[in-house]
């Protein structure tokens, strides 16, 4: 489903996109750090956001009618900010990426996600091996892909076109409101 040349074209959109905000809003590169942790905690509330869209951790609720939409547009906002925190490395560093399912439930998949999402977001601090950052960019990848296939994505056209309605929406938005 996807695929480093998929993975590859959103980056470019999503760096598209940033700079856009970055132009809008005049963020000068001393504020480099700053809006790596903005992105950070924006990713993890993206990711608060689609877990009550799935309301999988409540235990004490009965069974909730996801929203397909919205579930699949909270993990596209997630996807939107893991790749504007890909930004800093080059495009050459998702070459390698393949897709491959694991079969786990999604409760499981969401937990990954979680889990990655820390060990992905210390890593961007730290100093380590290029090839133990891809691993867990990587398995964020995966992870992604999975909770998409458990949501009705099928393949990269599904992602691509969910990915593309909603970047455009993110351009009209800053638009709007930097547009005096």
């Amino acid at each position: 489903m996807l695929n480093s040349l998929l993975v590859k074209e959103l980056l470019s959109k999503q760096k598209e996109l940033d700079n856009f905000i970055i132009s809008k809003k005049k963020v000068k590169s001393s504020e480099k750090n700053k809006k790596i942790d903005l992105t950070k905690l924006a990713l993890l509330v993206e990711i608060g956001e689609f877990a009550n869209e799935l309301s999988t951790f409540k235990s004490w609720k009965k069974e909730k009618k996801i929203d397909y939409k919205k579930a699949k547009e909270e993990l596209i906002d997630c996807l939107h900010f893991f790749l504007s925190l890909c930004g800093d490395f080059s495009e050459n560093f998702f070459n390698e990426y393949k897709s491959k399912k694991r079969n786990q439930n999604i409760h499981h998949q969401f937990n990954e996600l979680l889990m990655n999402f820390f060990s992905a977001t210390f890593l961007l601090e730290k100093k380590i091996d290029e090839n133990e950052r891809k691993i867990i960019f990587y398995n964020w990848l995966t992870i992604f892909e999975e909770l998409s296939f458990e949501l009705g994505m099928k393949d990269e056209k599904d992602i691509r076109e969910i990915y593309n309605e909603k970047n455009n929406k993110n351009f009209e938005r800053i638009k709007e409101e930097w547009s005096e």
